[in-house]
């Protein structure tokens, strides 16, 4: 029925999208020409205060009764069509186009894309010597290994397509996962066409220091790990509003001048609340959204450090570190990693953070 026949639809390459993939998952190819009533109708009946549909339908005086349904929308396009190609005295020709279909620019077969999984995981791109010489990571391998494969084509990416010529795949059970191994390998093997990745702290925390007047005051620092922190936070923002509210709890004052008693009585008060801080230790799970294959990731967070991660399936209910400590993989105190997780839970994209008891 669609074989031979021009496509026509307002703003039509979004309604041909639909029709071509749609009838792409049945085996079935479609390409064709294509006439669009917007652009058309921009060329053939200029000065419109609107080119929607509705607009023009109004502006040609064309009913459209139930605007955004189907078969309404389709038929009072077909009345636009219709003015159009009188206004084009019945030669509509110079306004059709054909959708050329996207090909594929590379030396990497379009099997080996097609047999990628639409999963979470690590995509490689291998050279005719066999060396990785890019890897991503990709919420969906098959997809993102396609969308960079047209794009090679680009000015950035010209050099990967002259020497990448298989690609090759690792699932895991999250894009979150993917996206921390991505980091990880990177730094171990450093790919000739990856670009290292900046690594700067966002995290603070919580140290003292005494005065010359004898009083300690309670001060918020980047983080480092050689350095002594009383508790750590994920931005300095959380880090100063705890040292105000804490002043503002225990009477503490950080200003010169402003002390109503002794250096040994008020600093008994900033050390009970030393104490405080460095017993409130934060731990919690991070959960990860569960993939097409049932499994999830799991992260442990302790004061701000991501400790390591281990991968459950559905059925499982963890709420407790010890129920994980044995199956968990270790990670090293690394502030991206931190980000990537942070960002990650801040962002809703997660399926749940559970918080540990305290201590």
């Amino acid at each position: 029925m669609l074989d031979g026949r021009i496509f026509v639809a307002h703003n039509v390459h979004f309604d041909h999208t639909f029709v071509k993939q749609s009838l792409s998952r049945h085996g079935l190819e479609f390409e064709g020409e294509m006439l669009c009533t917007i652009k058309t109708g921009r060329a053939l009946v200029p000065g419109l205060p609107s080119y929607k549909l509705s607009s023009m339908c109004k502006s040609l005086e064309i009913v459209l009764d139930n605007a955004h349904r189907a078969y309404s929308d389709a038929l009072a396009t077909a009345h636009i069509l219709t003015i159009l190609n009188e206004k084009a005295d019945g030669n509509l020709i110079p306004y059709l186009y054909r959708k050329e279909p996207r090909k594929n620019p590379s030396q990497i077969s379009e099997e080996q894309l097609d047999a990628l999984p639409s999963q979470a995981g690590i995509l490689y791109f291998h050279n005719h010597a066999g060396q990785v010489i890019m890897l991503t990571s990709a919420s969906n391998i098959r997809k993102k290994a396609w969308a960079l494969v047209k794009r090679f084509h680009h000015k950035r990416l010209l050099p990967l397509a002259t020497e990448a010529t298989s690609v090759n795949h690792e699932t895991t059970d999250s894009e979150l996962l993917a996206m921390v191994k991505q980091y990880l390998l990177e730094n171990q093997s450093t790919p000739k066409f990856n670009r290292k990745q900046r690594v700067f702290e966002t995290r603070f925390g919580i140290t003292d220091e005494k005065g010359s007047d004898g009083y300690l005051r309670l001060k918020s620092a980047p983080y480092h790990p050689d350095s002594v922190f009383h508790k750590v936070f994920a931005t300095h923002q959380e880090a100063h509003k705890t040292i105000k509210n804490l002043n503002q709890s225990l009477q503490l004052s950080d200003s010169i001048g402003l002390f109503s008693e002794p250096p040994e009585q008020y600093n008994q008060k900033v050390e009970a609340a030393i104490l405080n801080l460095t017993k409130s230790v934060t731990r919690y799970l991070v959960f990860d959204k569960m993939t097409q294959t049932g499994t999830s990731t799991l992260f442990y967070v302790e004061n701000e450090i991501v400790k390591g991660y281990c991968v459950l399936n559905k059925y499982e209910k963890i709420n407790q570190l010890e129920d994980i400590a044995d199956r968990m993989t270790p990670l090293e105190n690394d502030p991206a990693i931190f980000r990537m997780v942070h960002r990650f839970a801040t962002k809703g994209k997660i399926r749940k953070i559970t918080y540990l008891n305290q201590p």
